[in-house]
């Protein structure tokens, strides 16, 4: 796994959270389902309009390809 990758996603949700904070909010405000729902099916909804499945098979097939572990040199 890249350190940036596992780095950026940590330094991401501590940005939120502490920003949330800052502004006298709780945490409950933004761990609401339906505003979960309404998020993630947006944005998949437009994705699926923007782009043919078969991008978006592959989109997800290289986003595993983030955290995972690279080969060393010597295997490859």
């Amino acid at each position: 796994m890249d350190k940036a990758s596992f780095a950026g996603a940590i330094l991401a949700i501590t940005g939120i959270i502490a920003g949330l904070m800052i502004e006298g909010g709780n945490l409950g405000q933004i761990l609401q389902p339906t505003a979960f729902l309404i998020v993630f099916g947006g944005t998949m909804g437009a994705v699926l309009l923007q782009f043919p499945l078969k991008t978006i098979g592959a989109a997800f097939g290289k986003m595993a390809h983030v955290f995972r572990r690279r080969a060393s040199k010597a295997t490859r």
